[in-house]
């Protein structure tokens, strides 16, 4: 059935994370129009928290260095450390509790090689024109 997507409560967690990060969940699927069938396998995805308006990062964008978790950002030219505090973290984005209003302009390439203070000239990306 690709593309679609169905939503059910998990019944039971087992409490211990398995190799890889994987535990067993039990779920009870209501199967009223018939569509699915044994031997049926899909892919699932669990949402534990949901916060919904946390502003995010990608977590590429991340640095942590001996006083902690920052990013850099574009202000007036240069580069800026800003430290912050994080909260969610989901592989892909990092959730920031503290040390951004969202208007910034974040850093999320060759960080490593990155210091406060820098001269920048930001490139803004162009989609192509259509012809």
């Amino acid at each position: 059935m690709p593309g679609t997507n169905l939503k059910w409560r998990i019944a039971r967690l087992a409490p211990v994370l398995g190799p890889g990060w994987k535990v067993r969940a039990e779920i009870h699927i209501k199967n009223e129009d018939g569509r699915l069938y044994p031997g049926m396998y899909g892919r699932a995805s669990v949402v534990l928290e949901d916060r919904p308006g946390a502003l995010t990062v990608p977590v590429a964008a991340l640095a942590n260095d001996s006083t902690g978790a920052c990013v850099y950002c574009v202000a007036d030219g240069m580069t800026k450390r800003l430290p912050l505090t994080i909260g969610l973290n989901d592989g892909r984005k990092v959730e920031i509790t503290s040390g951004l209003t969202g208007k910034e302009e974040i850093i999320s390439a060759g960080k490593a090689s990155i210091r406060d203070g820098q001269p920048v000239v930001v490139a803004k990306n162009h989609a192509p024109s259509k012809t």
